[in-house]
């Protein structure tokens, strides 16, 4: 049976967000049409002009991190409020003082800087919301909506982890994005690239690729396991046994001893000649 088209708009809660996020982002883009071209009309001031780009990114340089965590910590939904809320105070802002003519350069640099940190609270919630837009009634119990893997990624709490992160050569580029723990790294195809993350707290942590990187991009979530050191031996000596490897993790064993080990009867020997392959 093929799959349906476009089957996420098949959620009553998704095609809210996705209507009204459409309609907001419309309307940031039409406000910022307006205002910097009625701002270099009355001003001709390069540094303005410079100001209104730099009052817009530095915020999600500097704060995307704390926001992220504020989001993850609250309702995004209400930090995608407060955030909307004040867009709308700013638009506001800029017609009355477009209408009266009495528009001067500081009211210009506090909305713009309004508008900047509205932006940074905004669109980390919003990323984090499209992890809970569908309904609980539509859910199992205790399943997250298409977050989820079959093998997660364990590690110990309390410990500084090295992630490294790439992308086969022929791929495209993904991102190993993590909200809770601030991190996000591009899976560049043939090229390594390197963070870093160290979790506090047991618990499952999750994530996804944020990059709009093909048709199954919806279903490329990343599920982070934190656990006790302790725990995390045991999984460790479970994993490698899992895999037949040795305790120590050096010698893995060859097709015809796994398949003996799963077998009541002792290991063939190895010849010489499997001994050389090897």
């Amino acid at each position: 049976m093929a799959q349906p088209s476009f089957p996420a708009l098949r959620q009553p809660v998704f095609r809210a967000y996705f209507f009204g996020a459409a309609s907001a982002m419309m309307a940031d883009s039409i406000e910022h049409v307006i205002s910097y071209w009625i701002m270099f009309q009355k001003f001709q001031s390069p540094a303005l002009a410079g100001f209104a780009v730099i009052s817009h990114w530095v915020p999600f340089i500097l704060f995307s991190l704390w926001s992220g965590a504020l989001a993850d910590r609250y309702d995004p939904r209400r930090i995608i409020q407060i955030g909307m809320t004040v867009f709308m105070a700013v638009s506001v802002g800029w017609g009355v003082l477009f209408l009266t003519d009495t528009l001067e350069m500081w009211h210009a640099v506090v909305l713009l800087t309004l508008h900047g940190l509205a932006g940074v609270l905004w669109n980390p919630a919003a990323q984090l919301f499209i992890h809970d837009i569908v309904e609980d009634k539509d859910l199992k119990p205790g399943q997250p909506r298409l977050l989820e893997v079959d093998n997660p990624l364990v590690v110990p709490v309390n410990t500084t982890i090295r992630v490294q992160v790439t992308g086969v050569p022929d791929g495209v580029i993904h991102s190993w994005f993590m909200p809770s723990f601030g991190v996000q790294e591009y899976a560049m195809p043939g090229r390594l690239n390197e963070s870093w993350i160290r979790v506090g707290n047991p618990g499952t942590y999750y994530g996804e690729c944020n990059q709009i990187c093909g048709i199954n991009h919806s279903r490329m979530p990343i599920e982070v396991k934190a656990v006790s050191r302790a725990d995390f031996q045991n999984w460790l000596a479970q994993a490698k046994k899992n895999a037949g490897l040795a305790p120590d993790g050096t010698t893995p064993r060859n097709h015809d001893q796994q398949v003996a080990a799963a077998r009541s009867g002792p290991a063939p020997a190895v010849t010489d000649k499997e001994e050389v392959s090897r």
